[in-house]
């Protein structure tokens, strides 16, 4: 094998070997494909000094993620403030169920309740988190 194949197989297992990696995320499967492919290439034109190709790959990234945010949404895999109360409300139904005739239990249950259900509603997204415009 000459050096050039030897060159181009090295440099494409180098990137299927970087793709892999910006592919691997702690998120929703919606996208991830797509996104770390995207990543990929972004750092390939930044690298090679092709801003105009990179700024849109950059734009194509921010309607990739938006797209996979809203995704995620529909396909249950991350849930709203909403949502989020209303599976709370359904969890302290069912501990309401199964401690009834406890003594005290309705008192402490609603005193829960209401904790938890303040603690959901004051929740926000710290700032790196939510997507941008």
């Amino acid at each position: 094998m000459d050096d050039t194949a030897r060159t181009y197989r090295l440099k494409e297992a180098e990137a299927a070997a970087r793709l892999r990696e910006l592919t691997d995320r702690e998120s929703p499967s919606v996208l991830t494909g797509e996104i770390g492919l995207c990543r990929y290439l972004i750092e390939q034109s930044a690298n090679s000094g092709n801003h105009a190709l990179t700024a849109s790959l950059m734009t194509v990234l921010n309607k990739l993620a938006r797209t996979h945010d809203r995704a995620s949404m529909l396909a249950n895999e991350t849930l709203g403030k909403t949502a989020a109360k209303t599976l709370i409300i359904n969890v302290l139904a069912i501990l309401g169920e199964e401690l009834d005739g406890v003594p005290d239990a309705e008192l402490r249950l609603e005193r829960a309740s209401m904790r938890i259900l303040e603690s959901v509603t004051q929740a926000a997204n710290p700032l790196e988190c939510l997507p941008r415009e």
